[in-house]
């Protein structure tokens, strides 16, 4: 057997006001709950974690502007609750880029120890 995990990544972006209801069917997916290019500074956007299908709890949802990389401790974090349901702080206009990292029993115990699933979810909302 392989000692390492199996590393897959998703990624999305919204495109506009309205692209946030489409669920994609990733194994690992953010959803916006509401449409982000609407929120107003200082309220928050929900955002679901689902993991097959289903809500996925415990999961830190990461959020920054994406466009300078920062090590994962210097990120600010918001926990997904037991509906797998995170509350984003909505801060000024422009970039907003999501992400999540979980690990899962192996799909394929033949391949991989584990599986390292990472989502993130981008959108700007200059205007």
């Amino acid at each position: 057997m392989i000692a390492q995990p199996w590393t897959v990544k998703w990624g999305k972006m919204l495109l506009g006001a309205g692209s946030n209801d489409k669920v994609l069917g990733t194994r690992l997916e953010l959803v916006a709950l509401k449409d982000p290019f609407t929120a107003r500074p200082g309220t928050t956007i929900p955002v679901k974690l689902l993991y097959d299908g289903k809500p996925f709890a415990g999961a830190d949802i990461a959020y920054t502007n994406g466009l300078k990389p920062l090590p994962d401790s210097q990120q600010p974090t918001v926990k997904t609750g037991a509906d797998g349901v995170a509350q984003i702080p909505v801060g000024k206009s422009g970039p907003v880029l999501l992400t999540t990292d979980v690990m899962t029993q192996p799909a394929h115990a033949a391949l991989a120890t584990a599986d390292h699933l990472y989502a993130s979810l981008a959108y700007n909302t200059a205007q």
